[in-house]
């Protein structure tokens, strides 16, 4: 939670002007008290997918994708070329998204 609201601060400072929203997942570092305070101290607002519903966590498709596309059912003795193999994955493949009734192609 600390790390997220050290990001937080970084969002803050590339735009200051800005309403920012941010949206997550129910993970335990967002829920916490310094994270919690960070949202405040910032002025950022934050949604929650609701719980146990990660097909509508954009994030969750995206990770799905790769693993099927790069790691899944494959013996892996080093992690470092597969490690580079599922940057460029992610780096040269354009993911369909659909948030909040929002469709666009995203890149990552």
């Amino acid at each position: 939670m600390h790390e997220t609201a050290a990001i937080l601060s970084k969002i803050r400072k590339i735009y200051p002007k800005k309403k920012i929203l941010v949206i997550w997942d129910r993970a335990g570092w967002h829920r916490g008290s310094v994270a919690q305070e960070a949202l405040v101290e910032h002025h950022i607002e934050a949604i929650r997918f609701p719980p146990w519903s990660p097909q509508l966590n954009p994030q969750e498709r995206i990770r799905k994708r790769g693993r099927t596309a790069i790691t899944h059912s494959r013996y892996i003795p080093e992690i470092e070329p597969v490690t580079k193999e599922l940057v460029e994955y992610l780096n040269t493949t354009t993911f369909p998204c659909s948030l909040l009734d929002f469709t666009e192609q995203v890149r990552v």
